[in-house]
Order: C-alpha cells, then sequence, then structure tokens
C-alpha cells in the first residue's frame, strides 16, 4: 500500500519532503467548483428525505433554513464569476467577489474553509434533527422492529424444524414398514401406538413355507468359501431376489412373515380387514390363495435363474396351507411382526413332508385352487407329525396361470 512508502509519513500520507508538501498544496483542483455544486444535491436530497419521514417541525424548519443559507452563499461564491461579470464593473464590491469566486480552484486558503463549511454542514443537517427526535417512539419502533424481526426467525426456524420433523417421520415410516406390513406400521404410526400389545385374528389367510433343503448340504466352512461366508452371500443373493418380487403389483397383498435359516415363510391375505372377508363373493375372497400359488411358481422361476448364473442345483420344496390365524407383533426394541395357529403348523408340514421342485397343499387348499383353475395332482395319505395321517395334493406348475 502506498502510505508503507518512506515519501509519506504514516496514516496522514504527508509528504516526509517539507518543500514537496507545500508544491502539492497549492496545485489546482479543476472543476472544484462542480464539487460543491454535488454537495448542494445531497443537501437537497438530504432535506427531501427528512421531510418526507421526519415530523415537520419548526426546528427542522429553522436548521435546513441555515444550512441552505449556508450553502447557497458558498455557491455564490464559487459562481459568482460567471454569474456577475456583466454587473461587476459599475459595483466594486461585485468586482473583488468575482477575483474571489476566480481563486477557488487554486488559492489553498480560500478552497479549505468553504469545503470543510460544506462537509460541516451537510454532516450537521443529517444528524442534527435526530437530537429532536421522541425518544420514546425511536426506541418503541425499535422494539417493535426487533420482535418483528424476532417473530420471523421464529417462524423460518419452526418451518425448518417442521420440514425435519416430516423428513424424520417419512424415514421412520419407511424403516418400520420395513420391519412391519403397512397396514400394521400404519397402527403403530397413528394413535393407537401406545396400546401394549398389537393383535389380530383372521378367518382365512393362506400361509405358504419354501425352503432350500440343498443349501445345507452345500454350505460348508472353508479357506476357500472364506469360512463360509461365500455360501452365506449366495444365500442373501437368493432371499434378496425372493423379497424383489413382492415389489411386482401382482404380488402386493403377499407379506414376507420371516425367513428361519433358508426357509422363507411368507402369507397372503393379512392386508384384508378382518371380518369383511365373508362380505365377499368366494371367488375374491379365496383369490389370494391363487396368488400365493403363483409367487411360490415365480420363486422357482427366480431360483432357476440363480443357478445358471451360479452353476447350482438348488430346488424349492413349497408348501401351502390356509385357514384361521392370530398376527401380531412381538418385542418392544426390536418388534417382530409374526402368525400363529394350526394353519401354520400345517402349512409348515406341508413344506417339511413335500418334494422338490413342487408345491405341496392340503385338500381344503386343493378344492379351492381347483375352483380356482388349477390342477391339483393327488399325492395320497402321509402321516404328518401331530396331524395324523393328511390327503395331500401337488400343484401342477406346468399348467398354473402364472405360466
Amino acid at each position: 500500500w502506498c502510505g508503507k512508502s518512506d515519501d509519506f509519513c504514516g496514516f496522514s500520507l504527508i509528504f516526509a519532503e517539507p518543500g514537496l508538501e507545500k508544491e502539492y498544496r497549492t496545485i489546482t483542483i479543476l472543476k472544484l467548483k462542480s464539487y460543491f455544486a454535488c454537495a448542494s444535491f445531497v443537501f437537497l436530497c438530504i432535506f427531501l428525505i427528512q421531510v418526507f419521514i421526519m415530523p415537520k417541525t419548526t426546528k427542522l424548519g429553522i436548521s435546513f433554513g441555515v444550512v441552505a443559507i449556508i450553502i447557497a452563499l458558498i455557491l455564490f461564491v464559487c459562481f459568482a464569476e460567471k454569474c456577475m461579470k456583466c454587473c461587476s464593473e459599475r459595483w466594486p464590491f461585485l468586482r473583488r467577489l468575482c477575483a474571489i469566486s476566480e481563486k477557488v480552484e487554486t488559492m489553498p486558503l480560500l478552497r479549505l474553509p468553504l469545503a470543510v463549511i460544506t462537509i460541516g454542514a451537510l454532516l450537521i443537517i443529517a444528524i442534527f434533527n435526530l437530537a429532536f427526535e421522541n425518544t420514546t417512539e425511536y426506541f418503541v419502533e425499535e422494539t417493535i422492529d426487533y420482535y418483528c424481526r424476532l417473530d420471523c426467525l421464529w417462524k423460518n426456524k419452526f418451518k425448518k424444524e417442521h420440514e425435519q420433523f416430516e423428513t424424520m417421520e417419512n424415514v421412520n415410516r419407511l424403516l418400520l414398514e420395513n420391519v412391519l406390513p403397512a397396514h400394521v406400521a400404519a397402527y403403530f404410526i397413528g394413535e393407537k401406538r401406545n396400546e401394549d400389545w398389537y393383535h389380530q385374528s383372521y378367518d382365512c389367510v393362506c400361509v405358504m413355507f419354501a425352503s432350500v433343503p440343498d443349501f445345507k448340504v452345500f454350505y460348508t466352512e472353508c479357506d476357500v468359501n472364506k469360512e463360509g461366508l461365500e455360501c452365506l452371500r449366495l444365500l442373501n443373493e437368493i432371499i434378496a431376489d425372493f423379497d424383489e418380487l413382492l415389489l411386482k403389483p401382482k404380488f402386493s397383498g403377499v407379506e414376507k412373515i420371516k425367513t428361519i435359516g433358508s426357509t422363507y415363510m411368507a402369507a397372503a391375505g393379512l392386508s384384508v380387514t378382518p371380518g369383511q372377508e365373508n362380505n365377499q363373493d368366494k371367488e375374491r375372497q379365496h383369490a389370494h390363495i391363487g396368488i400365493m400359488v403363483e409367487y411360490g411358481i415365480a420363486l422357482m422361476s427366480k431360483l432357476d435363474g440363480i443357478n445358471r448364473h451360479s452353476f447350482n442345483n438348488f430346488r424349492l420344496r413349497i408348501g401351502i396351507n390356509h385357514g384361521p390365524v392370530i398376527a401380531g407383533v412381538i418385542g418392544a426394541r426390536k418388534p417382530q411382526y409374526d402368525i400363529w395357529g394350526n394353519t401354520v403348523n400345517v402349512a409348515s408340514r406341508m413344506e417339511s413332508t413335500g418334494e422338490l421342485g413342487k408345491i405341496q397343499v392340503t385338500e381344503e387348499t386343493s378344492r379351492i385352487l381347483q375352483d380356482l383353475g388349477y390342477s391339483c395332482e393327488c399325492r395320497g395319505l402321509i402321516n404328518v407329525k401331530g396331524k395324523g395321517e393328511l390327503r395331500t395334493y401337488f400343484v401342477c406348475t406346468e399348467t398354473a396361470k402364472f405360466q
């Protein structure tokens, strides 16, 4: 910066050499009169602003009148040379005034007082009238402005916090819907979330168990598969592909319940409002059973695709049954949605006593499937643990509606 040069004295920028400073002060300032005219224009602007904003008082008029006279006299001194050339010859006083006007730009002892008076007049008129303002009104206005701004700030903060709350609520809902079915998640998010235990009884729910029995043989822990990690990675891929099928609109009524090892459990008919099943016609009442069969066939097709890419020969063993169940959520810290009942137990037995690559159903379920247009092949009587002998059927997947 120029103030750091050895030729100048500190912040004042006075030349270090006295003779040079004196010479600099005598330099003519061109268009100095125009500067005074601009200052007069600034005064006029200040006057107009304060007249429109501030109360029209006697003190305001007197102060502006005095300053206006001072500014007018300074302008008269500056421009007397041009305005009164014709009259200066008659009046000696005007002749001297014109001579002074000519030296405004060249004489330091003349232009400096004029500049100081002009600047002082503008500063005084800008701040002088504030001393006569009503301080009570001023502080009231300041207080009102403060609270208006504070109100705006609070509203803005509230809006942001509300948006964050809505975002967190949506995230929590999505997380809850990943753990629980959508209608159960809505129950906990709603007004009934403070109840101790969620439970619901259903008259007709279709339950499916699908297992990959060969995976138990496939799973080994050795250095080649990183102590079983690669086996679990493949199982995760299988389960993830099964879950992906649930995103199809066709299977929107199917709910995944849980996985037990390599066994996949799902149910259909849980999204129906309890007690309304009997109000529907028979075909619509049992439509979810057909959808569950088609979902089982889709699982088989999906597993075949995984086999082609992983060079394996896994096959599904599926068991399906329908009937009344009780659904509920167990646990508070880690809630688990599950279903219970004889229907679930029989469906599990249908899977465990079934055959690879086939869907085994009970006799009652086979009758409904045949009414829906599916073909079923009688397997005969089999011994079911805890149930004795039951007649079961295999669903003919080759002629199923899915294909």
